[in-house]
């Protein structure tokens, strides 16, 4: 896990996506720090999952598009 999903987390996600992820919004955090404080509370938010969780979400967040 440690080897996909982590980095996948850390690297492969847009704020964007992380918006849909955790569903904050970046707007309700200062833009002052280029909205640091809204990727601290998703790197809270990813944090306070287990592991379970976070295999779960990358997969369906990885998953092909149905079209």
């Amino acid at each position: 896990m440690s080897d996909t999903v982590e980095p996948w987390w850390k690297d492969g996600t847009t704020e964007e996506d992380r918006e849909i992820i955790t569903g904050l919004n970046p707007e309700n955090f200062s833009s002052k720090d280029d909205y640091r404080a809204f990727r601290d509370a998703c790197d809270m938010w990813w944090n306070s999952k287990t592991n379970g969780e976070k295999i779960r979400l990358w997969r369906q967040a990885t998953a092909p598009k149905e079209e």
